[in-house]
């Protein structure tokens, strides 16, 4: 009986820890000012981005920027690397606006005048995803009071960066570790404080083989617990 009622605790354990791993973990690695007109995305992250998506138009042929001088807002997203094309694995669809360049819609459930775009975060692959995503905010003309980006995931669970209005007319990029369960997807908001007009861009790499997490180091201990009592018995 007594082992039954210490078997009976860990699996209770275990599902309270499940439970809690279940939501999506994101810690900001680095924030910080960048113009993309000068200087190199690939030297402020530390590493190639595998996807993106901007909202900057023309991009610049100059490999060492995204942006020539004066480089403001597309009309459009544009969508991945040279080749045209995002790695298969990427889930980011927009679900609301264009996102940046010309806004994502007022309102939305914010004070007025103030301009949203959402997006979707994961991936397609059906497992634990561990992703480096950074978020570059960029336009010199930008008229809004300030801007907010949040992460939100299945729990509900809020992630917030507050950008004031010199940040996003100088440039700024803030740089997330993102890890999510098997088919889970992170919301994106950009919110433009009464601006009209904001480019984005959303660089994103995934990393290796996410570590497990305590819930199942937890269920591995309690089937070695499992296998020590049933020698026991013998």
């Amino acid at each position: 009986m007594k082992r039954f009622f210490v078997l009976a605790v860990c699996v209770v354990a275990v599902l309270a820890m499940a439970s809690l791993a279940s939501a999506a973990t994101v810690t900001e690695v680095k924030a910080g000012r960048f113009d993309p007109t000068i200087m190199k995305l690939e030297d402020w992250l530390g590493y190639n981005p595998e996807a993106w998506v901007v909202t900057y138009g023309p991009m610049s042929t100059n490999p060492d920027h995204l942006l020539d001088p004066g480089g403001r807002p597309g009309s459009e997203p544009k969508f991945g690397p040279p080749s045209g094309a995002n790695p298969a694995w990427l889930v980011f669809d927009t679900i609301r606006g264009p996102g940046g360049g010309g806004g994502g819609g007022t309102n939305g459930g914010t004070a007025p005048g103030n301009t949203v775009s959402a997006y979707t975060l994961g991936t397609n692959d059906h497992q634990k995803w561990d992703m480096d995503f950074s978020t570059l905010f960029y336009d010199p003309a930008f008229d809004g009071t300030g801007l907010t980006i949040t992460l939100t995931d299945a729990e509900g669970v809020h992630f917030s960066k507050h950008l004031e209005t010199a940040d996003v007319q100088a440039g700024y990029m803030v740089a997330w570790n993102v890890k999510g369960d098997v088919d889970e997807l992170v919301t994106v908001t950009v919110v433009a404080e009464g601006g009209t007009t904001y480019a984005a861009g959303f660089f994103m790499r995934m990393n290796g083989a996410v570590v497990p997490e305590p819930a199942t180091l937890s269920l591995l201990a309690l089937s070695a617990a499992g296998l020590v009592l049933r020698r026991r018995r013998i």
